[in-house]
């Protein structure tokens, strides 16, 4: 049923006149005279359930998620401006995560391993596998399957030639795999050095490793890659694939760069050739040279030679991700051979942003999947607005997370901590299957002043609704009001939900739809830009006229079959685009739009 106009109580009748006239023309939005609103128009938050990220682990200071899950009255280090008190977390593809961090505790005692939200590990413990020795920092590396079982390297106290674990838990049971000067069934002869890294641990339960200094020999000299009882790769071998057809021996491998996808049938690392230092450096897949330093990108349209590789790995799928710059400091983003980001290209799911070009640093800083063909890429744009210029793209194609947005901190469903996302890790994240990002960020208040660090699950299943079609000025609040759209693009299931996010509050506003994106920067003497127009309904009814609470957040729930005239109804394979107009007095009295979205909607 279409409720008449009539409907509305006279004052919103008044106030909003000049609001209902199509988008044309002068867009004479009124916002002079007061209104006073219904004492009936709530502060709106967030439904039950829709929080957005979850706070997992914080070190902010008070922060009952602060105290380490396990360890009464000890906190994780609130150390607020340093990026490295939480590591990079790893995780199974349905969840599973473990993670080291720093507490309060003396530097020498410091470091613990949680483990799915429980302690397991401490630095300054006797070891669980060797209780006559005491463990050691606990950032040397981890790996955690379907199971929850994990693998952990160590470091303990002792003989400096035998102090370093490689080991298993299984719920409670703990096993040595390995150790420091043992020999190792896939390298029989030589014995095993002090430089084992990057754990792996595959769906048959086999373990993957880089190990150096195999039989003692320097780091450079012996190197190996192991899956199980096989070797994948040898320092000393001939690569394929190298540019110009040379035939160099693979002088070294790269810590840090070594990735095997779940199945085990795919592996992944960066390393350096014998000779010529311009053009020593490779990405090798499978053994197979894919990419070389001083030559360009293969297969792309790139033709400045290759300076550095910022970062290679593999996601659980089996896709494999090289994040690079060439000579004029462009950075680049490879995704199973195809570039997918460039400095200078534009940004998925936006209509003016590109990938900024940053130069001595890396532009992009997040390139993870799982075992379903999902991907997130995070990178920095050239946005003007530097607190909002960090994103999160899901599968290529949509904006799911930018920095600036507001964080629940306390899990009430309603942002009004103050608290928003600051900065991304280097890569400090996993995808699951069912889309869950984790992943380690910094946070700041709204003065911008970072609180420290926190680790948090992004649920992105709702990231393919749509995509951003325009960019936000900012408002009173100092920074822009921004669209989130959740539910789900089913017309049949009818659980389409608009919520406006960092608006002034106090104010109140509405969303509307309409079936073609414009470009309007100041309309009706605003303060923002319309990007939607073309046939417009302001969505005015069953409630579409909000009033901002303290939260800053105004939601909408959208009936599609009774979309408000003059558009039709909503139907499968229609593309509709969305914003919200709200008032705002910056520093009079003025007015404002969020971002845009477009949306294609499905049977």
């Amino acid at each position: 049923m279409r409720i008449p106009p009539t409907f509305l109580p006279a004052c919103m009748t008044a106030c909003f006149a000049s609001l209902l006239a199509p988008f044309a023309g002068a867009q004479d939005f009124q916002v002079d005279g007061p209104c006073a609103e219904p004492a009936s128009l709530p502060a709106m938050g967030l439904a039950p359930g829709d929080a957005g990220p979850t706070v997992l682990l914080t070190n902010i200071a008070g922060h009952p998620l602060a105290e380490v899950p396990g360890l009464a009255g000890v906190q994780f280090d609130p150390h607020p401006t340093s990026t490295t008190r939480f590591d990079r977390p790893y995780g199974s593809l349905n969840g599973h995560w473990v993670l080291a961090a720093h507490t309060d505790l003396d530097a020498s005692v410091d470091e613990v391993v949680i483990v799915d939200g429980m302690y397991r590990l401490k630095e300054g413990d006797p070891a669980p596998w060797a209780p006559s020795k005491i463990m050691g920092g606990m950032f040397r590396g981890y790996a955690i399957d379907i199971d929850g079982r994990w693998l952990a390297v160590n470091q303990t106290d002792g003989p400096s030639e035998f102090d370093q674990y490689l080991i298993r838990f299984d719920g409670s049971v703990v096993t040595p795999l390995l150790q420091e000067g043992a020999t190792h069934p896939a390298i029989p002869g030589l014995t095993v050095g002090d430089q084992f890294s990057d754990p792996v641990l595959a769906s048959n339960g086999a373990y993957g490793l880089l190990l150096q200094e195999l039989g003692g020999a320097t780091a450079t000299t012996d190197e190996a890659v192991i899956l199980g009882s096989q070797i994948l790769l040898r320092t000393g071998s001939i690569p394929a694939g190298q540019a110009n057809g040379e035939t160099r021996e693979l002088r070294d491998i790269n810590v840090g760069d070594l990735g095997i996808n779940f199945a085990g049938w795919r592996h992944v690392v960066s390393g350096d050739l014998v000779g010529n230092s311009s053009t020593d450096e490779i990405v090798l897949v499978d053994g197979q040279v894919v990419s070389q330093e001083g030559y360009p990108v293969p297969n792309s349209s790139l033709t400045e030679d290759i300076d550095r590789f910022w970062w290679v790995g593999v996601d659980p799928g089996g896709s494999w991700y090289i994040r690079g710059q060439n000579d004029g400091g462009d950075d680049w983003v490879v995704r199973n051979g195809t570039v997918v980001g460039v400095a200078g290209g534009q940004v998925p799911g936006t209509a003016a942003e590109n990938w900024a070009e940053i130069g001595s640093a890396s532009g992009f800083f997040l390139s993870v999947g799982n075992s379903q063909g999902d991907w997130v890429l995070g990178g920095i744009t050239d946005n003007p607005d530097t607190s909002r210029n960090a994103v999160l793209i899901l599968n290529g194609a949509v904006v799911v997370c930018r920095e600036g947005d507001p964080l629940d901190l306390d899990g009430n469903g309603i942002f009004d901590d103050d608290t928003f996302l600051d900065t991304f890790g280097d890569n400090d994240a996993f995808l699951t299957d069912e889309l869950k990002l984790h992943t380690v960020v910094t946070v700041k208040n709204g003065n911008g002043a970072r609180l420290g660090q926190a680790f948090l699950s992004m649920d992105l299943s709702n990231g393919a609704l749509g995509s951003s079609i325009c960019i936000a000025s900012p408002n009173s609040t100092g920074s822009p009001a921004f669209m989130q759209i959740t539910g789900s693009r089913s017309v049949a299931w009818n659980d389409f939900r608009l919520r406006g996010h960092n608006l002034p509050p106090g104010q109140f506003g509405f969303f509307f739809v309409g079936d073609t994106i414009v470009n309007v920067p100041g309309a009706g003497n605003s303060n923002g830009v319309l990007c939607v127009g073309g046939t417009v309904s302001r969505l005015l009814l069953g409630g579409g006229i909000v009033f901002i609470g303290a939260s800053g957040v105004a939601a909408y729930n959208l009936d599609l079959p009774s979309v408000p005239l003059p558009l039709p109804a909503i139907a499968p394979g229609q593309t509709r685009y969305f914003q919200c107009w709200y008032r705002d007095n910056d520093p009079g009295p003025t007015s404002n739009f969020t971002d845009g979205y477009s949306v294609t909607f499905l049977n």
